[in-house]
């Protein structure tokens, strides 16, 4: 090798050796990660799925689409509680037909000045099956 370039060859590989260094350590970390990696034991699981199977389909349906952002069981966030609701409409037919036309179509001025939006990707059965859990309470 030139003695020109010996220099810079040096240079060259004591600056690309913290590089080197780091490379292969993100490397073995990424690998230990993967190794390390366990799926929950079947005991851990089996009560959340007994759980999920003895839910309402009412509540089931409520948890698959939007309507926990906004209302609780018992907390008032944006929506009124369904405590609140519960206690503001008893569970009969004629209260399961308005609260579910105004889950589809949207309400306001009820509950205060927020709006709540309309549902007009959910079926109206599934409308009912949710206001009924909500007026079982």
């Amino acid at each position: 090798m030139n003695k020109l370039y010996r220099p810079l060859f040096i240079l060259l590989v004591v600056a690309s050796f913290p590089l080197f260094l780091t490379t292969c350590s993100k490397s073995e970390q990424e690998g230990t990660a993967i190794e390390n990696t366990e799926s929950p034991a079947p005991a851990e699981s089996a009560p959340v799925a007994t759980e999920i199977a003895n839910e309402p389909e009412g509540l089931k349906l409520m948890k698959a689409s939007d309507c926990l952002t906004c209302h609780q069981q018992e907390v008032t966030i944006v929506g009124p509680s369904f405590k609140m609701i519960k206690e503001k409409y008893p569970l009969n037919d004629a209260n399961v037909k308005d609260l579910t036309d105004k889950v589809l179509k949207g309400s306001v001025g009820v509950w205060g000045q927020v709006a709540m939006p309309n549902h007009t990707n959910l079926d109206k059965a599934d409308a009912e099956k949710m206001v009924r859990y909500i007026l079982s309470f």
